[in-house]
Protein backbone atom coordinates (compact mmCIF):
# COMPACT_ATOMS: atom_id res chain seq x y z
CA UNK A 1 0.00 0.00 0.00
CA UNK A 2 3.28 2.63 0.75
CA UNK A 3 4.09 2.02 -2.97
CA UNK A 4 0.83 3.15 -4.21
CA UNK A 5 0.28 6.17 -1.73
CA UNK A 6 3.78 7.25 -3.45
CA UNK A 7 2.15 6.80 -6.83
CA UNK A 8 -0.67 8.69 -6.27
CA UNK A 9 1.36 11.52 -4.90
CA UNK A 10 4.31 11.45 -8.37
CA UNK A 11 0.78 11.97 -10.14
CA UNK A 12 -0.72 14.58 -8.57
CA UNK A 13 2.71 16.64 -8.55
CA UNK A 14 2.96 16.38 -12.10
CA UNK A 15 -0.50 17.57 -13.07
CA UNK A 16 -0.15 20.13 -10.30
CA UNK A 17 3.31 21.13 -12.25
CA UNK A 18 1.19 20.54 -15.56
CA UNK A 19 -1.25 23.04 -14.80
CA UNK A 20 0.51 25.68 -13.35
CA UNK A 21 2.72 25.60 -16.36
CA UNK A 22 -0.73 26.17 -18.48
CA UNK A 23 -1.49 28.79 -16.00
CA UNK A 24 1.79 30.70 -16.55
CA UNK A 25 2.32 30.13 -20.10
CA UNK A 26 -1.63 31.68 -19.97
CA UNK A 27 -0.57 34.90 -18.20
CA UNK A 28 2.74 34.78 -20.18
CA UNK A 29 1.17 35.35 -23.54
CA UNK A 30 -1.47 37.32 -21.94
CA UNK A 31 1.16 39.94 -20.26
CA UNK A 32 3.23 40.29 -23.43
CA UNK A 33 0.30 39.85 -26.45
CA UNK A 34 1.67 37.23 -28.10
CA UNK A 35 4.92 39.45 -30.05
CA UNK A 36 7.21 36.78 -29.20
CA UNK A 37 4.93 34.20 -30.72
CA UNK A 38 3.88 36.25 -33.78
CA UNK A 39 8.00 37.45 -34.32
CA UNK A 40 8.81 33.15 -34.39
CA UNK A 41 6.13 32.51 -36.52
CA UNK A 42 6.75 35.21 -38.75
CA UNK A 43 10.63 34.15 -39.00
CA UNK A 44 9.35 30.41 -39.30
CA UNK A 45 7.48 31.35 -42.39
CA UNK A 46 10.38 33.16 -43.58
CA UNK A 47 12.48 29.92 -43.07
CA UNK A 48 9.96 27.89 -44.65
CA UNK A 49 9.63 29.88 -47.51
CA UNK A 50 14.10 30.07 -48.08
CA UNK A 51 14.23 26.15 -47.62
CA UNK A 52 11.19 25.91 -50.56
CA UNK A 53 13.37 27.88 -52.64
CA UNK A 54 16.53 26.34 -52.19
CA UNK A 55 14.70 22.47 -52.62
CA UNK A 56 13.69 23.47 -56.04
CA UNK A 57 17.44 24.85 -56.38
CA UNK A 58 18.49 21.48 -55.45
CA UNK A 59 16.10 19.66 -57.52
CA UNK A 60 16.47 21.46 -60.01
CA UNK A 61 20.78 20.45 -59.86
CA UNK A 62 20.09 16.38 -58.98
CA UNK A 63 18.08 16.21 -62.35
CA UNK A 64 20.82 17.91 -64.09
CA UNK A 65 23.44 15.34 -62.34
CA UNK A 66 21.29 12.47 -63.19
CA UNK A 67 20.53 13.60 -66.89
CA UNK A 68 24.44 13.99 -67.00
CA UNK A 69 24.81 10.27 -65.43
CA UNK A 70 22.14 8.56 -67.82
CA UNK A 71 24.21 10.39 -70.85
CA UNK A 72 27.66 9.03 -69.36
CA UNK A 73 26.04 5.58 -69.02
CA UNK A 74 24.97 5.21 -72.49
CA UNK A 75 28.15 6.32 -73.57
CA UNK A 76 30.00 3.95 -71.65
CA UNK A 77 27.83 1.31 -73.15
CA UNK A 78 28.16 2.58 -76.75
CA UNK A 79 32.06 2.15 -75.96
CA UNK A 80 32.04 -1.22 -74.53
CA UNK A 81 29.95 -1.98 -77.55
CA UNK A 82 32.13 -0.68 -80.15
CA UNK A 83 35.11 -2.40 -78.21
CA UNK A 84 33.14 -5.76 -78.41
CA UNK A 85 31.82 -5.70 -81.58
CA UNK A 86 35.20 -4.28 -82.99
CA UNK A 87 33.35 -1.51 -84.76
Amino acid sequence: MAKSGKKIKKVKRVLLISALSVVALAAFIFFFGGRGFRWFGAKTEKAGEVVKEKSGEIGGKADDIKQGMKEAAKDVKKDLVDKVTGK
